[in-house]
């Protein structure tokens, strides 16, 4: 269970969309990279409406096999399209794999992230480190209630 609503799809990627159209020079283009799994697909389809919804253009779409490893073929097509933005809709082990692959390419987006698993996770958090300086992403925040009487 994940606390993001009652359209969680949606909730996971409207963020990242809502903060790239505030930006001065305000981007205008977008490129997804998903895995071939059914939670990338349904978020990756909610990014292309949120995208839409803040007037920017999807110019290029990867979707990679559970079992990639090397993502280099993949972000090294990112900079080729002239994407401003990189939205990565990523598992656990493919977050981790992506975020050294993207600090290790020399195109630099003007935001990166997205609707990735794993930074979230304090392990995750704590095998990237600095990698993860830079990136905009969903992140889960505890409320507790204390009542004193």
């Amino acid at each position: 269970m994940i606390p993001t609503g009652p359209d969680p799809n949606a909730a996971l990627t409207e963020g990242f969309f809502a903060l790239a159209a505030e930006q001065k020079p305000r981007p205008e283009t977008v490129a997804l990279a998903s895995a071939d799994a059914e939670f990338s697909r349904n978020p990756i389809q909610c990014a292309k409406t949120n995208s839409e919804k803040y007037g920017i253009k999807v110019v290029h779409q990867a979707i990679y096999p559970l079992s990639t490893e090397d993502f280099t073929p993949a972000i090294d097509a990112v900079p080729e399209s002239g994407s401003d933005l990189l939205f990565p809709c990523s598992y656990l082990a493919d977050s981790i794999n992506l975020a050294g692959t993207i600090r290790s390419h020399p195109f630099r987006p003007k935001m990166v992230g997205g609707a990735m698993i794993g930074p979230q996770n304090t392990a995750v958090k704590t095998t990237l480190g600095p990698l993860l300086n830079g990136f905009v992403n969903y992140e889960y925040w505890a409320l507790l209630n204390t009542y004193y009487r």
